[in-house]
């Protein structure tokens, strides 16, 4: 998919379609051979691991000094109810922020996919790193954004999709 992107972010409207998808998947295959097609996913299956890692963690991070301070006033015996806006700010927090923790995986990712050979993943990260925190962090907002609001579907309709089953 990164090189249907790049193909697409270049202007070539016809990366939109599925033969296109599968002409640069042969591409790849009969020039660099099958091996290139599994290129970067020990990374990738380590950066969506981190993701959903830190998003829990911060949620539950979140989370529990709503729940620690409202116990105070429970009755013995009685549970901790979280609000709907409490779910829905603190999944919403913590996809907005994970984004910041996987950000440098995410850059490293395609230049992992697409690299020729003769380039280590230290000679990759170096020049990743080489425009800074900023270049590393571009377009972070809009990333952050999108996160947060897929955490937030996942998490809160999710829960409240699986609720509607269980009654």
């Amino acid at each position: 998919s990164t090189r249907v992107n790049q193909a697409f972010a270049k202007g070539n409207k016809a990366a939109t379609s599925l033969s296109y998808s599968f002409t640069i998947l042969g591409n790849v295959i009969k020039n660099e051979g099958f091996q290139a097609i599994t290129r970067g996913m020990g990374t990738n299956a380590f950066k969506r691991a981190l993701d959903w890692v830190v998003r829990f963690y911060i949620r539950e991070s979140l989370t529990d000094p709503i729940k620690a301070r409202r116990a105070k006033s429970l009755k013995p015996g009685e549970k901790v109810q979280l609000t709907d806006v409490d779910k829905l700010w603190t999944s919403l927090a913590a996809g907005g922020i994970s984004v910041y923790v996987s950000t440098p995986l995410d850059r490293l990712l395609p230049l992992l996919q697409q690299r020729d050979s003769s380039k280590t993943t230290v000679e990759l990260l170096r020049e990743q790193f080489k425009g800074g925190m900023s270049k590393i962090y571009a377009g972070a907002v809009a990333r952050s954004a999108h996160a947060a609001l897929h955490v937030c579907f996942l998490m809160y309709v999710g829960e409240k999709i699986k609720s509607a089953f269980k009654n």
